[in-house]
């Protein structure tokens, strides 16, 4: 990456010294947030819906060293539905604080997602240094970073590996040095081993880096090579899983949750961009279609349950035309970027009120509607309004940073381009899935963009102050 020419004067410089002091910032304001949900609603304070889902398997793994869930008829299964590293990760906690799991698991994110603030400042510095403390100082403010980091999820611990991975393709960009190329493939490779959504993020950040490195005119073998050496890395760190579903399976996936997911989830949503079905009944039709074709399966084999719900959903969808698969993803997309975090805090999240999924409406911009300013819970609709007009500001923010960003830094706009990709894949892998919590893994790139559209409006105030000044003398 070369030296982007035009850059800001930090009114910090981004020293060792004061990215630990970040850190140390960030994991306070962490800590402090769930100390207090914890001493207010106990451990209720640090789930969300799924969260006793992953204990449950952190758990098992714990009890039984193996990967491992527990069985709707007692014992444990294999645990083939998410990947293994969270689910360990918890049972490392289960091991070392036994019922008191959550609340530790919760504690160490605080200080995993502090060390993802540092890393967003240092991304943030690849770019330009001026905007590098803000960036930093706005992670560690982000209610969204502040919010998931306390909640028993896979979603913080994820951003901070795809961010590692972020940085780490940045600075083999500027320096295309062994050591980050080995750093890069180990984070991808934990980044995949917490969520298969990175599964096709890896090829394309690797065909970037290639198509960067053949643009800049280097050594191409050296820069193959390198890449391929990433590749390898990350592949190995999943090479257990490959090979206990091989052998037992007979399958290369990494889970066997994609077909579910497609079936009960992607396809109802986007029968409701088609003629308005909320999504329960959806699922319900799904799963009904399913069961009447009798496929002949092994039913006790996931993968092969998951490969038929695929085959399916395939089906469906194509029977549902384009127009209300591109109208579905464009609502997730809208309202992925615009949801505030807020609403997944557990003191707000468990307010009694209809669900968006539940929220009656002819089409979802009508449920988006009714959800905002008909709730049926007063203050979970306060809340809303609050939250969604911050957003609305945030997102404002953001287009005006990116086009500050990409109008100061001709020479970096590939890199801005690439993160801005990201973003992207983020919010196309999602689909029409919707909750504030799948816009995290691109919440660094939002963030460095709302850095550059707050500098540059302060740049703009005072550069109208200083023509007012002169004409006034």
């Amino acid at each position: 990456m070369t030296t982007l020419p035009i850059r800001l004067r930090p009114a910090v410089a981004l020293s060792p010294g004061v990215l630990f002091a970040l850190f140390l910032g960030a994991a306070a304001v962490r800590v402090i947030y769930v100390l207090t949900l914890h001493a207010a609603m106990g451990t209720e304070g640090l789930l969300g819906p799924d969260s006793n889902f992953y204990l449950r398997i952190g758990r098992t793994i714990a009890e039984t060293g193996g990967l491992l869930a527990p069985a709707d008829a007692g014992g444990a299964r294999d645990q083939t539905i998410v990947m293994p590293l969270y689910p360990a990760w918890l049972a490392l906690h289960h091991n070392l604080f036994g019922d008191g799991a959550a609340l530790g698991a919760a504690l160490s994110q605080a200080a995993i997602d502090a060390g993802t603030c540092v890393l967003i400042a240092l991304i943030a510095r690849e770019v330009d240094e001026g905007v590098a403390p803000l960036a930093g100082l706005l992670a560690a403010l982000s209610p969204t970073l502040v919010i998931l980091s306390g909640l028993i999820y896979t979603d913080s611990f994820f951003l901070f590996w795809s961010t590692f991975a972020l940085y780490a393709g940045l600075r083999w960009l500027r320096d295309a040095a062994w050591a980050w190329a080995i750093i890069l493939g180990l984070g991808l490779g934990l980044a995949l081993s917490t969520r298969a959504v990175m599964l096709l993020w890896v090829p394309i950040v690797l065909a970037l880096l290639m198509a960067r490195a053949w643009w800049r005119g280097r050594r191409m073998r050296t820069a193959a090579m390198q890449i391929l050496l990433a590749v390898v890395l990350c592949a190995a760190i999943q090479a257990p899983l490959l090979v206990r579903n091989w052998t037992q399976y007979g399958t290369l996936k990494l889970t066997s949750q994609g077909g579910t997911h497609a079936l009960l989830w992607i396809v109802p949503l986007v029968r409701e961009a088609a003629d308005g079905m909320p999504h329960a009944a959806g699922a319900r039709l799904s799963q009904q279609l399913f069961e009447s074709r009798r496929y002949k399966i092994d039913m006790g084999n996931p993968f092969a349950v998951s490969d038929a719900m695929g085959r399916l959903a395939i089906e469906l969808l194509i029977g549902l035309g384009a127009e209300p698969v591109l109208k579905a993803w464009g609502y997730g997309a809208v309202i992925n970027l615009a949801a505030s975090a807020t609403l997944l805090a557990p003191p707000v999240g468990q307010l009694p009120r209809t669900g968006f999924y539940d929220m009656p409406g002819a089409n979802k911009a009508e449920k988006i509607w009714n959800f905002l300013v008909a709730n049926d819970n007063p203050i979970y609709g306060r809340i809303l309004m609050i939250s969604g007009l911050a957003s609305a500001l945030a997102l404002l923010l953001t287009l005006i940073g990116a086009v500050a960003a990409w109008l100061r830094h001709p020479e970096g706009r590939f890199i801005i381009l690439s993160l801005a990709l990201w973003v992207a894949y983020i919010l196309a892998v999602h689909g029409p899935v919707a909750s504030p919590k799948y816009r995290l893994p691109a919440e660094p790139v939002l963030l460095l963009f709302v850095a550059f559209g707050m500098r540059s409006i302060a740049m703009l105030v005072r550069e109208r102050r200083t023509q007012r000044s002169a004409h006034a003398r």
